[in-house]
């Protein structure tokens, strides 16, 4: 650049205002940004080892979401705190290679494309979409850390987004006769299967909620309550039949899945798991 010219630009320079100046820097500034993202190479295939590794918590965030940030510190003490946890993130604001990834991940857990918002924490096979606060959505998170790590949770997530599965091919197939043991119904099916069963005394339907959500309300006069978070809830539940067919329900359906998986490995052998909880039996038109 001659002299001249390189005056020029300095006099330009000098003679713009503090609005334009700030103008000129955020454009600056996102274009680099799209430029960072769309210039990066394509994530190669995830193949960490999976021996030492006993649940993956997978969290989908957006750059600049008030929620992810406050959920980031969260997360990421999870690791420190449990051995055997991993944590891996992929950011779907700018990088729409992940954007995909989240809605292939959505689809493999039957959950759909119509809540895709950040954050969005996958553990085992449950999503949870939000943060607000390590004791409330952060609380929930560990106790199905917890369960996972006793119970060996599928990774569904994990065979998609191309990482080794956890655990052993015997492991997997224990899993999977767990998760054959109970079927998830919806509150239209349950309900019919309380109609068909109205007089069987073979027929019992169990309320995992703690005793005061069940005082409030419940989906049926028979319903028996034994709560999930109880510790005993294990002992309590080798008072009841095994050979008896059960329907168990809790608020929004997280709980009921933990009791059912409980049973299961205690045994019974005809559990019903509502889908929904509460939220949906009473919000529904049946």
């Amino acid at each position: 650049m001659e002299e001249s010219e390189h005056k020029g630009f300095i006099g330009f320079i000098k003679g713009l205002g503090f609005l334009e100046i700030s103008i000129i820097l955020v454009v600056v500034f996102f274009i680099g940004i799209f430029a960072w993202s769309y210039s990066r190479p394509e994530e190669e295939l995830q193949t960490v080892s999976a021996e030492d590794t006993q649940v993956r918590i997978y969290e989908f965030w957006g750059q600049g979401c008030p929620h992810c940030a406050a959920a980031a510190p969260f997360l990421e003490s999870l690791e420190d705190e449990y051995e055997g946890v991993e944590l891996h993130k992929y950011e779907v604001y700018y990088d729409v290679g992940n954007q995909n990834k989240q809605k292939a991940v959505a689809q493999a857990l039957g959950k759909g494309e119509e809540n895709l918002g950040v954050p969005y924490t996958i553990i085992g096979d449950e999503v949870f979409n939000g943060f607000d606060s390590a004791d409330g959505i952060g609380l929930e998170m560990k106790e199905r850390i917890e369960f996972c790590l006793a119970n060996e949770c599928s990774d569904a997530a994990g065979e998609v987004l191309g990482f080794k599965p956890i655990g052993t091919s015997a492991n997997n197939s224990v899993q999977g006769a767990r998760e054959a043991a109970y079927q998830t119904i919806g509150a239209a099916e349950a309900q019919s299967l309380i109609d068909q069963n109205t007089d069987n005394p073979d027929f019992v339907i169990l309320d995992v909620r703690t005793p005061a959500e069940f005082e409030e309300n419940k989906i049926a006069s028979t319903a028996i309550n034994i709560d999930v978070e109880d510790p005993l809830f294990t002992t309590n539940i080798q008072q009841l039949d095994q050979d008896k067919e059960y329907l168990v329900y809790c608020r929004t359906g997280r709980r009921s899945v933990i009791a059912a998986e409980l049973m299961v490995e205690a045994g019974f052998t005809k559990v019903n798991n509502m889908e929904g909880g509460t939220v949906q039996w009473f919000n529904s038109s049946i």
